[in-house]
């Protein structure tokens, strides 16, 4: 075990979940896994195994589970965290929880009828709102069944959802979490800190920084260049491969220095 830890739990949008690096058999017809092999000689099956939760968990030794999603919102992050805390509550001291922060537009959304969660997509209009995008369970492989229930989704956004109103909410989830983790001596690292005004009582030696700054993975991905369209001749801005190595290279050093011992 890796400082009496056993489990790494990741959560968060398509960026930590490896989203543009997926392979053709669940994304029919998508150039990452061809341009990478062409281009560099990597081969892979489950572009899952590409990510920095799993390389990070490999660099510590221990186990990892990877419930970030493309298009996750920050709701379905806290939503999904709670439930895995829940399920695992005897061991809660044995497990590290790395959190992004997914943008604002995402919709955690519960449709009754399929008794199941949604992840809504929308698109700001410049700065005045927000237009509706496409909901489904999943996006890869393709939820077929989604297509036939867009209006239902379309009809719900516009009369009953505010985007500005829901991340509201979700500040306030995510700021809870946080302090639900720390009285309770659940080891939780955020990638960013809740907004203001929220953001008071978060200690900076729980937010994950490199080089005194705040160390968001896209952000990073992107200032550095190691963007999927960087690396090969397509046209994807999530991380690449060498981002996700790098960023757990970072991680694992990062976490060596500010992560305490497991409690118990």
């Amino acid at each position: 075990m890796y400082k009496g830890y056993k489990l790494l739990y990741v959560n968060g949008s398509s960026h930590s979940a490896g989203g543009g690096l997926e392979q053709e058999t669940i994304r029919p017809g998508w150039f990452a896994q061809r341009a990478y092999k062409t281009k560099f000689g990597i081969s892979y099956g489950n572009y899952k195994e590409l990510t920095y939760c799993s390389l990070l968990a490999k660099m510590l030794g221990i186990n990892f589970v990877n419930q970030a999603e493309q298009g996750g919102s920050l709701g379905r992050v806290v939503r999904m965290t709670y439930d895995f805390i829940e399920k695992n509550w005897e061991d809660r001291h044995k497990i590290i929880l790395i959190l992004e922060k997914p943008s604002m537009g995402r919709i955690d959304w519960f449709y009754k009828p399929d008794n199941q969660y949604h992840i809504m997509n929308t698109e700001s209009t410049d700065g005045n709102g927000y237009k509706y995008l496409y909901t489904t369970r999943e996006y890869f492989p393709h939820d077929k069944e989604a297509d036939n229930k867009q209006d239902i989704f379309r009809y719900a956004f516009v009369n009953f959802v505010d985007c500005c109103e829901i991340r509201k909410q979700e500040n306030r989830m995510y700021a809870g979490i946080y302090h639900f983790c720390k009285k309770n001596e659940i080891a939780l690292k955020l990638l960013r800190e809740p907004e203001v005004p929220l953001n008071g009582g978060v200690s900076p030696l729980d937010i994950i920084s490199y080089n005194g700054d705040h160390l968001d993975f896209i952000y990073w991905a992107t200032s550095k260049g190691l963007l999927i369209v960087d690396e090969t001749d397509g046209v994807d801005y999530h991380p690449g491969i060498t981002a996700h190595r790098k960023y757990a290279e970072i991680l694992k050093t990062w976490l060596d220095q500010h992560l305490d011992y497991a409690p118990y």
